[in-house]
């Protein structure tokens, strides 16, 4: 059991804000700093067309799998939800917000990639070189480490 607990697919925590007096005592009204929430969300596996669980909707809403006009056919459709211009909104920035993070990471992992892979490349030149130059009688002196 523990071992499912310590997996982030499939989770959703939800988290607010709760009074705490540290010195002299004052209430404060609630909807003054409890309007704070955050949420953990972790959606969990692919989205599926028949399934109308939260945790589907969760991957409609937080996986980049659909456009954003795909995802709100599917929350008319799949999930009965009544969109609002506000909501198809939302949807619009969530899904651009969304696509600007995959970038973003995509072009980080190209970056360190091609670092790693260029890396690996000199070393093969490196170990190539010396093979054939000592092949045809050449000694091999390592002057630098650049």
């Amino acid at each position: 059991m523990q071992e499912y607990a310590n997996r982030k697919e499939g989770v959703a925590n939800h988290y607010s804000m709760k009074e705490e007096c540290l010195g002299n005592r004052r209430k404060e009204k609630a909807e003054n700093y409890g309007m704070m929430h955050i949420f953990m969300l972790y959606p969990k596996g692919k989205y599926d067309a028949k399934d109308t669980s939260f945790q589907n909707l969760m991957n409609v809403l937080f996986k980049n799998e659909h456009s954003a006009e795909e995802k709100l056919e599917i929350l008319r459709k799949q999930f009965g939800i009544k969109v609002t211009e506000t909501m198809e909104e939302e949807v619009e920035e969530m899904s651009h917000i969304c696509m600007y993070y995959e970038q973003e990471g995509k072009k980080a992992g190209l970056t360190e990639g091609m670092l790693i892979g260029e890396k690996r490349g000199m070393l093969i030149g490196e170990r190539r070189g010396k093979k054939s130059g000592l092949a045809k009688g050449w000694y091999y002196v390592k002057i630098s480490d650049n």
